[in-house]
C-alpha cells in the first residue's frame, strides 16, 4: 500500500496513506511549505517521535519485542505459581498449591523435624486447596515438598526455556509478538 510522506533535511516530517491529508497538513503549515510530498511503497511507522522507515530500525525493534516479551514470560511464569492453578496432587481430591508462601511454611514446618522441635512420629496440619486439613507425617511433608518442587521445575525448567527458545529463534518483531505466553496447569503427584 502507498504512503505519502514529506522530508525536510533528511528527516521523514508528515507521512499518511491518505496523500490529501499530507496536502491539506501542508497548507496550515508555513514550516513545510515547498516540500514535495513523496510516495513508498516502503512501511513507515512513527517511533520515539520520529517517522522512520521500518525497514531501517528492523534489528532495534526486534530487540525491543525480544526483551518485552522475556519480561512477560517471566512475569507469567512468576503470577501462574501464585495464582493458585499450579498444584501438587496429593490424591485425585487433595491439592497444594505450588506458591513460594506455602513451600516456605512447608519447609518451616520440615526444618522443625531436622531441629528436634518435632518428633518423628509427630504430625503436622496443612490445609488444602480444598480446604480440608490434612495431617503430614515427615516423610509425607518431604514427598509434599518434593512434589511442590516439581510443579515449579516443570514451570521454570521445562515451559520457560520453551518460551525464552521460541523468543531467541524468531527472526521479526513480528514473529515475537505472535508468541503466546501462557503456563499450563499440570498436575503433578
Amino acid at each position: 500500500m502507498t504512503t505519502y510522506y514529506i522530508k525536510k533535511n533528511n528527516q521523514i516530517m508528515l507521512s499518511d496513506k491518505n496523500k490529501s491529508k499530507i496536502q491539506t497538513t501542508l497548507k496550515f503549515t508555513p514550516q513545510f511549505k515547498g516540500l514535495e510530498i513523496k510516495e513508498t511503497e516502503k512501511e513507515i511507522i512513527l517511533k520515539d517521535g520520529k517517522y522512520r522507515f521500518i525497514e531501517d530500525i528492523q534489528d532495534e525493534l526486534l530487540q525491543e519485542a525480544k526483551e518485552s516479551k522475556y519480561l512477560e514470560a517471566n512475569q507469567k511464569a512468576k503470577e501462574y505459581l501464585e495464582s493458585g492453578n499450579a498444584l501438587y496432587e496429593l490424591t485425585q481430591t487433595r491439592h497444594i498449591e505450588a506458591t513460594d508462601g506455602n513451600i516456605g511454611k512447608l519447609t518451616a514446618y520440615a526444618l522443625g523435624y531436622v531441629t528436634g522441635l518435632y518428633k518423628p512420629t509427630d504430625s503436622v496440619y496443612w490445609n488444602t486447596k480444598e480446604d480440608e486439613t490434612i495431617a503430614l507425617s515427615q516423610e509425607e511433608l518431604g514427598e509434599v515438598l518434593s512434589g511442590l518442587g516439581q510443579v515449579q521445575a516443570n514451570v521454570w525448567n521445562i515451559q520457560y526455556p520453551q518460551y525464552l527458545a521460541q523468543i531467541e529463534s524468531a527472526k521479526t518483531a513480528q514473529e515475537i509478538n505472535s508468541i503466546e505466553v501462557e503456563y499450563s496447569d499440570v498436575l503433578m503427584s
